[in-house]
């Protein structure tokens, strides 16, 4: 990992301690999102998330009532809303 300039962590928690980790861009599954989502922003990392955000529209505004309130960014991946040829 070093070789490309990265970092491997053995933990989420180790992750969000390095105060060098300003985003987290979370891969994890649908039903861990708002779990790991609000962790993340609550250590004040800004998050891009692979979608869908949520499992549920509750869930989906608590997550961004957390990145409101900590003045984080919470971002969506959408992978082909920036592709020409779709």
């Amino acid at each position: 990992m070093a070789e490309y300039g990265g970092t491997a962590y053995p933990s989420l928690d180790a992750l969000l301690a390095d105060p060098q980790v300003d985003a987290v861009v979370n891969l994890s599954i649908h039903h861990a999102h708002p779990a790991v989502i609000t962790q993340c922003l609550e250590a004040g990392k800004h998050v891009l998330v692979e979608k869908p955000l949520a499992r549920s529209a509750d869930e989906g505004r608590a997550m961004i009532a957390a990145a409101r309130e900590r003045e984080r960014i919470l971002m969506i991946a959408f992978n082909h809303r920036y592709r020409g040829d779709v």
